[in-house]
């Protein structure tokens, strides 16, 4: 299911995991959000509202391990292994609208 989502999420955005390389990957996994993005939080509820559950990692959690990072905030996300094909679709696409709506 993991590889699934990265796979979606690196076509639809480019985006790679945090965790890619990880010898041993849990099932969370975590994105840098692109400057461009705007307002982490506003993102984050922008996915919420289309019914998509993410959760953000901002400065106020986390500012030194994103400042050297050079990332406004983190996106994360935990597929289960019950999701399907059908909301891993739907997560890409939803994830891209969005990113693209705050970049226009």
């Amino acid at each position: 299911m993991r590889a699934c989502v990265a796979n979606a999420l690196a076509h639809r955005l480019g985006w790679m995991a945090l965790e890619a390389h990880h010898p041993d990957p849990t099932a969370l996994m975590t994105y840098r959000l692109p400057a461009a993005a705007g307002d982490a939080a506003a993102f984050v509820h922008q996915l919420w509202r289309a019914g998509i559950n993410v959760s953000c990692i901002g400065y106020q959690q986390a500012r030194w391990a994103l400042e050297s990072m050079d990332a406004p905030a983190l996106l994360r996300l935990t597929p289960h292994y019950v999701t399907n094909e059908e909301e891993i679709d739907r997560l890409a696409e939803t994830t891209a609208s969005a990113f693209t709506a705050f970049t226009a």
